[in-house]
């Protein structure tokens, strides 16, 4: 082999890498999305009750959700700025985790961003929004078939939240998890 050849193929197999890395599971302190339901990490696991899950159907695919609401800095994994009660939820469809999020303060969400911008580089995309005459940035990062959207406001509650999921709108998870389109 030549030496340019082995300079292209090189190249090549350090792109391959690097989209790799791009497209990777979005992770928050061990909880990876895709992964299945027995993945999730034991301290996460021991956070819900059984009352705090409930099992639904979605045609022929099993989906579970569990939601539990967390006294101030008890959720393990946040940032110590983090001075509010967090609302934690997992929604498993196929036994495949497909979203994660909290729900928290206004006055927190600030922090949630300064992580999320520390873990994941700037965002691929941000909006402005105002609400009772506050105005604030929204957040998304992209990745593949990954993201993370962050809400500054809620419509009904004084929350802001952060959704980490699989983007849904990729026609291998329907087709995955709902089988072909008709």
């Amino acid at each position: 082999m030549s030496w340019t050849a082995g300079i292209i193929i090189f190249s090549l197999i350090g792109c391959v890498h690097a989209a790799s890395r791009d497209v990777s599971p979005y992770q928050f302190n061990g909880i990876v999305l895709d992964s299945s339901e027995s993945d999730l990490p034991q301290s996460y696991k021991a956070l819900f009750r059984e009352s705090d899950c409930r099992p639904e159907r979605l045609g022929q695919t099993p989906v579970k959700g569990c939601a539990r609401a967390f006294p101030p800095r008890t959720l393990p994994g946040l940032p110590p700025d983090v001075k509010g009660p967090v609302h934690f939820h997992v929604h498993y469809v196929g036994g495949r985790l497909q979203r994660f999020g909290f729900g928290f303060a206004r006055d927190d969400y600030a922090a949630f961003v300064a992580m999320l911008t520390r873990e994941h580089g700037a965002p691929s995309w941000t909006a402005s929004v105002t609400m009772d005459s506050v105005k604030e940035t929204e957040y998304t990062w992209h990745r593949g078939r990954y993201s993370i959207a962050t809400y500054a406001f809620s419509r009904t509650t004084k929350e802001s939240s952060v959704f980490y999921s699989v983007i849904r709108e990729d026609p291998s998870t329907y087709e995955r998890l709902l089988g072909p389109k008709r």
